[in-house]
């Protein structure tokens, strides 16, 4: 018999009761919908405001603030919202991290740092930078070319997502060797490299004139090799679903594959090794380089607790009622920080940057091809 976690994914992050997470999920979907109008406004001023973060506990969105001239502006621009604002006294502006984060990139996309993340983070109000191997020649030159930043350096306690030493094509599968569905989040094994990785979400080229569907399993590097693909036949359905064993919503159905935009908002993901994680937005349009000193852009952040096997795995964020969910994208790093219990960095790619770069379209519950395991 199958024993349940006694408390949601969701819950653990909120520190909560299961009751309570429809009620929280609604406040969070208000508290963004305040979010997406604010920002316009705000960067307007970018100079005198250091950006957004909600607190869903608090039921409130946080505005750094530079310049407090400019507060009654906002509230007079946002008058029925701004009971929900907390004005927080910050040094650094938006246009000044933003500034500072484009030459930082810059360097590490020209020096090839070995094993770095780097965002924005607005509630800390600064640049962070998690690294690993902090003596690599390249980390030094990196680390000494971007000291006028004063970034905010954290690090890693092993490599962030060790990729297979050599990218080798993954064969198609034919409809024959499906035994069982496929879910996103289920284990996916190499055998001929004894990798461990899991599977993202099902796909399908955006032309749609394909005989082919992808399933997106791995990733620290992410390139068309790394797509197993399955040829369709009339007998062959898709699942569109994604794996949460530890839960009594055992399936979560992919909805739609709404983006999540504030900080400080729930994003999850489902992994082979540690199955559904929740953790809080913590940088949009971040960098990230591996160990075959390969950079990524446009990579978000999160809180959510991963480990080696998660690689891969489906980022999704919950619709109100827990069964169903917006897929997000893949994730492709993640690894606990240094001297902190329980803290962990975890980078995913989005679902809009694979569409655009593979011409790819996620398969959803609606769809025409689609069906669910039940």
């Amino acid at each position: 018999m199958m024993i349940y976690a006694q408390r949601e994914p969701l819950a653990e992050l909120w520190n909560t009761s299961n009751d309570q997470i429809p009620v929280l999920l609604a406040i969070e979907a208000n508290l963004t919908m305040v979010d997406e109008i604010l920002k316009p406004l705000l960067e307007v001023h970018s100079t005198s405001f250091g950006g957004t973060y909600i607190n869903v506990i608090m039921n409130r969105i946080i505005i750094n603030t530079v310049d407090y001239t400019k507060v009654d502006i906002i509230k007079s621009g946002m008058e029925s919202c701004k009971h929900l604002f907390i004005f927080k006294n910050v040094t650094n502006s938006l246009t000044t991290l933003r500034n500072s984060f484009d030459q930082i990139s810059k360097r590490a996309k020209s020096l090839r740092p070995l094993s770095i993340a780097c965002f924005i983070d607005v509630e800390l109000n600064n640049i962070v930078l998690y690294l690993w191997r902090v003596n690599n020649q390249q980390n030094r030159e990196f680390l000494e070319a971007i000291e006028p930043y004063n970034v905010t350096k954290r690090f890693f306690d092993q490599p962030s997502g060790s990729p297979p030493d050599t990218d080798t094509d993954v064969d198609d599968l034919t409809i024959r060797d499906i035994t069982t569905p496929i879910l996103g989040g289920d284990g996916i094994i190499n055998r001929d490299e004894n990798k461990q990785c899991s599977v993202g979400y099902w796909a399908k080229s955006k032309d749609l004139k394909t005989n082919y569907v992808y399933i997106q399993p791995s990733n620290w590097v992410y390139d068309e090799k790394q797509f197993s693909t399955v040829r369709r036949t009339e007998n062959f359905k898709l699942v569109t679903a994604i794996r949460n064993v530890d839960s009594e919503n055992d399936e979560l159905i992919i909805y739609d594959d709404k983006a999540v935009s504030s900080y400080g908002a729930h994003i999850c993901k489902s992994g082979y090794t540690t199955h559904v994680t929740c953790g809080f937005i913590k940088g949009f349009n971040g960098i990230y380089t591996n160990l075959k000193n390969q950079f990524k852009s446009q990579i978000i952040f999160s809180t959510a607790k991963v480990s080696r096997g998660d690689s891969g795995g489906s980022v999704f964020s919950y619709k109100q009622n827990l069964r169903h969910v917006s897929l997000n994208g893949i994730t492709i790093m993640g690894v606990e920080v240094l001297g902190s219990l329980n803290d962990y960095i975890h980078g995913y790619l989005p679902i809009k940057t694979i569409s655009k770069e593979f011409q790819l379209i996620p398969v959803l519950a609606g769809d025409s091809d689609s069906t669910s395991t039940n």
